[in-house]
């Protein structure tokens, strides 16, 4: 999977409208405020399994709490806050790279964990900083279900990171 990025134009930002996240996060993609184009994402997954896999490279990380109602900023809601979890964005760089074990044990069941480089930037390839800043692992479970036949899920999944943090 490979994807590139552009940014071009003016957006609010959180001064002018007195939001505390920005308003359309198109603004955020791939590097916050800046007219720039770059690869923000080139995967390459092998499963070694019909139920296991991994897969690994420079990865565009705010795909990973995809969802069928929210989130797809792209095609669904602009504001940041139908997107992403905004507490993620402090963890968990945008385009980074890593490496990530995936399993699918049944057809509506999902684990995955991750080990990503804490300072990955979209407009870098990320080798000469790798892990400099920090790593980041995360699990998620995602379960899916059909409560009165509607698609849906229930996910439980952490984050943890030794990166430095600046304390408020």
């Amino acid at each position: 999977k490979i994807m590139g990025e552009s940014q071009f134009g003016s957006y609010l930002q959180g001064k002018q409208t007195g939001a505390l996240l920005p308003p359309n996060a198109a603004a955020l993609y791939p590097i916050p405020f800046d007219d720039t184009t770059t690869l923000t994402s080139v995967v390459f997954t092998q499963f070694l399994a019909k139920w296991f896999g991994i897969y690994l490279g420079k990865l565009d990380t705010f795909g990973g709490d995809m969802n069928a109602f929210a989130h797809e900023w792209k095609t669904q809601f602009m504001n940041t806050g139908f997107g992403p979890n905004p507490v993620v964005f402090n963890t968990y760089p945008y385009s980074t790279l890593c490496v990530c074990l995936i399993g699918l044990p049944t057809e509506s069941t999902q684990f995955t964990f991750t080990a990503a480089s804490a300072g990955g930037t979209a407009n870098s390839a990320g080798f000469d900083e790798l892990f400099q800043e920090g790593v980041v692992l995360d699990a998620e479970l995602r379960v899916g279900i059909k409560p009165f036949g509607l698609p849906g899920h229930q996910l439980i999944g952490g984050i943890w990171s030794n990166q430095t943090f600046t304390s408020l």
